[in-house]
């Protein structure tokens, strides 16, 4: 509750942030899908410094401030520390640790040896691989979702991005459509035991029960193995942020699924 109450208490002080949304985090965010009790509790928290305080009716209460403009100044200064130090190193390129830009072509080389394991596996199945990658319930954070879907379109996956807030059977009904190898599900909201069962039941009750399912999430362990045993093919965690190897163990579910 504080933090929601400081997080707007700093938009009322600098009127010129012109903050032009603020988020509605509740309480429990982290437990589960907030009630709307939940929302509308956390709503009144912050109407209370716009509606029940003066703040509003004054100009930047910032502006103006010594403490503020030496913070500014500190950081400019810093800054500008910093360009200076690599311009006379080079510039930016000739800066990159040599430990840096080797790291960067071993990873090149991964990439290209994930691509021809999806190009050998497609020319298996006689056809190109194709996922789906779609979020289920009412988490609107994307990120996670769109840079797997942009690394498997790199390695040569065809993608197929339904967006976010879809329910199962928008999902289960894209899958079926698009004829996809896989689903993969990225599940933020604390709905993966409601969300994701319901995706795997549909996809069998439409005679699609052979397409394995992945999900990338928030997940507790003990939920990761009930969603393993409910027909999940495999979950990741914040833990597995490498995204080449996440796509590479997607290539060994859709060769597991269809047997090669």
């Amino acid at each position: 509750m504080q933090r929601i109450v400081l997080e707007v208490l700093a938009v009322s002080l600098s009127r010129d942030t012109r903050a032009r949304a603020v988020r509605l985090p509740a309480w429990n965010e982290a437990l589960g899908l907030p009630r709307p009790w939940d929302q509308q509790w956390a709503l009144r928290m912050q109407q209370v410094p716009a509606y029940e305080t003066d703040l509003l009716e004054y100009d930047d209460l910032f502006e103006g401030s010594e403490v503020v403009a030496a913070k500014v100044e500190e950081i400019v200064v810093g800054a500008r520390a910093e360009i200076d130090r690599v311009q006379a190193m080079g510039g930016a390129v000739e800066t990159i640790d040599p430990v840096v830009e080797r790291n960067a072509v071993e990873a090149d080389a991964r990439i290209a040896r994930v691509r021809e394991r999806v190009r050998a596996t497609g020319e298996e199945l006689g056809r190109r691989l194709r996922v789906l990658v779609g979020k289920p319930g009412l988490n609107g954070h994307p990120n996670g979702a769109e840079q797997v879907a942009v690394r498997a379109r790199d390695v040569g996956f065809e993608v197929v991005y339904q967006g976010i807030r879809l329910t199962p059977a928008q999902i289960v009904s894209a899958a079926v459509q698009e004829d996809v190898h896989v689903v993969g599900l990225s599940v933020l909201s604390g709905s993966h035991l409601e969300v994701v069962p319901a995706v795997v039941d549909g996809l069998r009750a439409a005679g699609a029960g052979d397409v394995p399912v992945v999900v990338g999430g928030i997940v507790p362990p003990d939920d990761a193995e009930e969603l393993r045993a409910r027909g999940v093919a495999r979950v990741f965690t914040p833990e597995d942020y490498d995204l080449t190897g996440i796509v590479d163990e997607i290539v060994s579910v859709i060769r597991e699924a269809n047997g090669i």
